[in-house]
């Protein structure tokens, strides 16, 4: 009966590590297809906005000043974009570690936060001439303001973690 239960609780365990290891190894999958996804759209972005010129888009006929806007925010937010996915990349690999509730997640989270409202920023600017650019601007707002959410979770989770180590 013992044996049983000790079998149990240790197959138990052994799944949720491998749950563990398997969803970081699909979230650095991910990660590595974004990453792909982000530097085609780059090599292809002049050629991609130059197509859409003279396409209609939601009852508007897109104009050459439309094709060179889409380009420009592309190309500006790549910047920002790059280094979510490094930071990302980053947070995956310390997470893969066992270092989770440390300064260094806080610190990505934070500037990954700055980068998603600085994309948003871009195309907010870019509003005024594209104005399907507000999905964009509406969508990283949003997933910014999760990420600063979890930072603050993961900023009161290392300042209890310290607490803790301190009382025991």
């Amino acid at each position: 009966m013992f044996r049983r239960l000790f079998h149990s609780d240790l197959e138990q365990e052994m799944k949720k590590i491998v749950t563990a290891t398997r969803s970081i190894l699909i979230s650095r999958g991910l990660v590595y297809f974004f990453t792909l996804l982000l530097i085609t759209l780059d090599v292809t972005g002049w050629w991609l906005g130059m197509r859409l010129e003279g396409t209609a888009l939601l009852r508007h006929t897109i104009s050459f000043e439309d094709s060179l806007c889409f380009i420009i925010c592309l190309y500006s937010c790549s910047i920002p974009a790059y280094y979510v996915l490094y930071a990302l990349h980053r947070l995956l690999i310390n997470v893969a570690a066992g270092k989770v509730f440390i300064s260094e997640n806080v610190s990505l989270l934070r500037r990954s936060s700055w980068c998603l409202l600085a994309a948003a920023a871009i195309c907010l600017i870019g509003v005024i001439w594209l104005r399907v650019l507000l999905i964009i601007v509406a969508a990283a707002c949003f997933v910014g303001l999760i990420v600063r959410i979890v930072m603050n979770v993961f900023e009161q989770a290392i300042a209890m973690k310290e607490e803790l180590d301190l009382t025991v």
